[in-house]
């Protein structure tokens, strides 16, 4: 009984995993011009493995990304999400950007 007890513990302890929102910014909406407004929703990751990092532009991506989605038009009312999802002995960073697109 005792061994099985062990055994589930260990499992739990390392096969679990946890998320966590770091900071959740949302920037100023411009007055009255939301009308024709679209919403765009852009997302760039890292993974980190035993401590090695393998993309450090990740935020530059979503920029890159946002910039992209939007091209040549306003954007307002941005709302920047940085999350860490841990794994055993890994873990990866998030930025969600969510924006209104003024057409």
């Amino acid at each position: 009984m005792l061994s099985r007890l062990v055994s589930i513990l260990f499992f739990l302890l390392f096969c679990s995993c946890t998320h966590s929102v770091h900071f959740s910014h949302m920037s100023d909406i411009l007055p009255g011009k939301q009308k024709g407004a679209r919403y765009i929703n852009v997302e760039a990751q890292r993974n980190v493995i035993l401590s090695f990092v393998f993309n450090n532009d990740f935020v530059e991506d979503a920029r890159q990304k946002l910039m992209a989605a939007c091209p040549g038009h306003e954007i307002t009312g941005i709302n920047t999400k940085y999350i860490t999802s841990h794994g055993f002995a890994s873990y990866t960073d998030k930025i969600r950007i969510r924006a209104l697109c003024l057409d």
